[in-house]
């Protein structure tokens, strides 16, 4: 990651460099997300932008398999240091402490230990509701006339809906 950022190969063991790189990336950007630690750095970018924990579930794709994890030299100076320089700072180590004891509804509990199958269509339903009460809205204030009628468009959505739903649970 150091490298995508701007560090150059060369300089990628030499540690002075590495730790004068990490200073000025320190006093230029206030917030990083680092792709190996998404989870904290999630909590991080929740905390900085005033999110609920609702705004940052996310689902976890094309991750590498555990049998490929060591793929990558982990002996790297920019490697060991990086992390912690951005990580353990105090703001994660006190929402670690703070929330120990945090109550959290029951929905989003459910939310957080669904499977990504049952999240997706928990999410395509919410969609499909949100898309027939904006068009049932608007058929029932008198939409612009020679558009699609409200109860059409509700029955082809849902049409559509369930051929994507029976094909992601049959397949």
């Amino acid at each position: 990651m150091s490298f995508d950022l701007g560090l150059a190969l060369r300089s990628m063991n030499d540690s002075r460099k590495v730790v004068d790189f990490i200073r000025r990336l320190d006093s230029e950007i206030d917030l990083m997300l680092v792709a190996d630690l998404m989870d904290e750095s999630l909590v991080l970018l929740k905390h900085a932008l005033c999110w609920t924990t609702k705004d940052v579930v996310f689902a976890l794709r094309k991750a590498r398999m555990a049998m490929y994890g060591d793929c990558v030299d982990s002996e790297e100076t920019a490697d060991k240091v990086f992390p912690p320089q951005f990580v353990f700072r105090g703001d994660v180590v006190g929402y670690r402490l703070k929330n120990v004891t945090r109550v959290v509804p029951a929905s989003t509990c459910r939310l957080l230990a669904a499977n990504e199958l049952l999240f997706t269509n928990m999410v395509r339903r919410r969609q499909l509701m949100d898309i027939s009460a904006f068009y049932f809205a608007r058929w029932a204030a008198g939409a612009a006339p020679g558009r699609t009628s409200a109860p059409l468009a509700v029955v082809m959505l849902l049409a559509l809906f369930s051929t994507v739903v029976s094909g992601t649970l049959s397949g």
